[in-house]
């Protein structure tokens, strides 16, 4: 498991770097299913907020249930 959260988290540190929002809410989310670490749900919460309301796709849908 704890290569998973790894290799989860890099891909977290790769997308931030390259500016690829849905990536990075995608790796989040898996992150915080593995773990429900409040840093993790945390940045999730930031990374779900900057979408604003305008976007509701299926991954947008399934982070906000995350958060709740």
């Amino acid at each position: 498991e704890q290569k998973v959260i790894e290799c989860y988290s890099k891909a977290v540190d790769l997308a931030r770097r390259q500016d690829a929002k849905s990536l990075e809410l995608r790796g989040l989310m898996s992150l915080v299913q593995l773990r429900r670490d409040p840093n993790d749900l945390a940045q999730l919460r930031s990374v779900y907020d900057s979408f604003g309301t305008q976007h509701q796709y299926r991954d947008l849908l399934r982070g906000k249930a995350l958060l709740q």
